[in-house]
């Protein structure tokens, strides 16, 4: 994995957990909020009760009933969600089963805190019972699913219907000896359900509803475990396929590199024979302009021969006028289909750089060879324009092709990626050159307008006469 791809996923990772932490902290504020808009005063529920009492109805009950469970969960659930959230990202980032315990309990002792402070706020007490600790479970062994697929509302949806069912345990009467319904409301609404003989009422349709919402909450869950399993399944099968996209490109490489082996020692056979008759023949002549065509066949000769060496070795390079280089891509580009669309200009053709010139120019070349495969036909147009900037030259390469869609721009340069039915690895053998040229390459595209990529390499000051080459790593 290369440097920009740990710093992008290391990015995105302190993005989304400074993005968890502030729902914590939005959370946290609406709990302590809700009691001054959500209260009994609000929801009128000793009205429905004195009301209920006065005429014997049961169905007033019943419905100050709900409306205490809807209060309660209502005012629970930001709390339990904030607290859901932390002990969820500790469980993620936590390595250590201690420390992932350890982090639970202390987020867990949160909820009194939060509780308190309510306390502080409104004089309100809320109850720290039974269905408090069932939800402190149930949250426990729900992280411990790990559904790192499933979104944080999907989740939320699930504890809200849980919530909401055990709150109705709080009302059940014969279970207050079991530490359910010991807050003051809920308390009020049993003992009227006793003066009124309504308690087996109130005992069925708190179980009812009991039963209800916990059922949906279950099925719910499978959905959640379903939907997490399909996804890591194909988690699994994306990384399986890119694990054998990899086989291939090494295998490719790997036989690539095996025939361009055969081909350099099949191409340097003719020349070590070209060279040997050139020198006997420079050495039995004796007329000086045979001897001058001579010289200069064997000084070409010895140039092909150090550029199909270069052609192996990746780190070696040689010290050239940028000119030299410009006019060999150019050279190139003339037998290149849509060669008639590309316009060069060069402000430093004196620079030197140094450079593996067989593999800086293929690069080159494969840049401007995907800027003509996208450009519109018979207004196209491909720049190449080359200029200096202090210590760096700089390459640009412009078109006005198709240009590359936004969200596809970030992973142009992961290997494997293509927009066409290939391999993916031209724009990555792109950005290998230019890093081991000690190089930076950016892309930028619109849609429709087209896309420019500067390339920027180091010069060199260079003294003429000086032919040594220069290796590097």
């Amino acid at each position: 994995m290369d440097i920009c791809s740990v710093r992008k996923k290391a990015k995105k990772f302190v993005t989304v957990y400074y993005l968890k932490m502030a729902w914590v902290m939005i959370l946290i504020a609406v709990s302590l909020g809700l009691p001054r808009v959500i209260n009994v005063s609000s929801l009128k529920i000793y009205s429905d009760l004195y009301i209920g009492v006065g005429s014997m109805q049961q169905g007033l009950l019943i419905l100050a009933a709900f409306k205490l469970v809807l209060m309660n969960s209502i005012r629970a659930l930001p709390i339990y969600m904030a607290v859901f959230v932390c002990i969820d990202e500790g469980h993620t980032n936590l390595v250590d089963n201690l420390y992932r315990t350890l982090f639970t309990m202390v987020s867990f002792l949160c909820i009194p805190v939060i509780y308190a402070m309510i306390n502080m706020l409104y004089h309100v007490k809320y109850s720290f019972g039974m269905p408090a600790y069932m939800m402190l479970c149930v949250m426990f062994l729900f992280v411990k699913t790990e559904l790192k697929h499933v979104k944080l509302l999907s989740k939320s949806i699930f504890l809200a219907l849980l919530l909401m069912g055990f709150q109705w345990l709080d009302i059940v009467p014969f279970l207050s000896k079991y530490g359910f319904g010991h807050g003051e409301v809920s308390a009020d609404v049993k003992s009227i359900a006793e003066v009124t003989d309504s308690t087996g009422v109130l005992t069925f349709s708190a179980l009812v509803f009991f039963v209800i919402f916990t059922s949906n909450a279950l099925m719910i869950l499978k959905i959640l475990m379903d939907q997490n399993r399909i996804l890591d399944a194909a988690e699994t099968q994306k990384k399986m396929e890119m694990q054998l996209v990899e086989a291939r490109i090494q295998g490719l490489k790997a036989r690539t590199y095996e025939e361009q082996q055969y081909l350099v020692h099949d191409l340097k056979s003719p020349l070590t024979s070209i060279q040997a008759l050139v020198s006997v023949s420079e050495m039995i002549t004796v007329n000086p302009k045979v001897k001058e065509y001579m010289s200069r066949v064997s000084e070409s000769v010895e140039q092909l021969n150090i550029m199909i060496s270069e052609i192996l070795n990746e780190n070696k390079r040689k010290v050239i006028l940028v000119e030299e280089l410009l006019l060999g891509i150019m050279s190139q580009i003339s037998s290149l289909e849509g060669n008639e669309s590309v316009c060069f200009k060069c402000k430093c053709k004196d620079a030197y750089i140094s450079v593996n010139r067989v593999r800086f120019s293929r690069m080159i070349i494969n840049v401007v060879t995907n800027s003509i495969a996208a450009l519109p036909p018979h207004r196209g147009r491909v720049d190449i324009r080359i200029h200096s900037i202090g210590q760096d030259i700089i390459i640009e390469i412009e078109d006005n092709g198709t240009g590359i869609e936004p969200d596809l721009i970030s992973q142009i340069w992961e290997k494997g990626f293509s927009t066409k039915d290939s391999f993916g690895l031209g724009l990555t053998y792109i950005k290998n050159v230019v890093e081991r040229h000690d190089g930076l390459i950016e892309m930028r595209s619109i849609v429709d307008q087209g896309t420019t990529t500067w390339i920027k390499i180091p010069r060199v000051e260079w003294e003429v006469g000086n032919e040594e080459n220069i290796n590097y790593r």
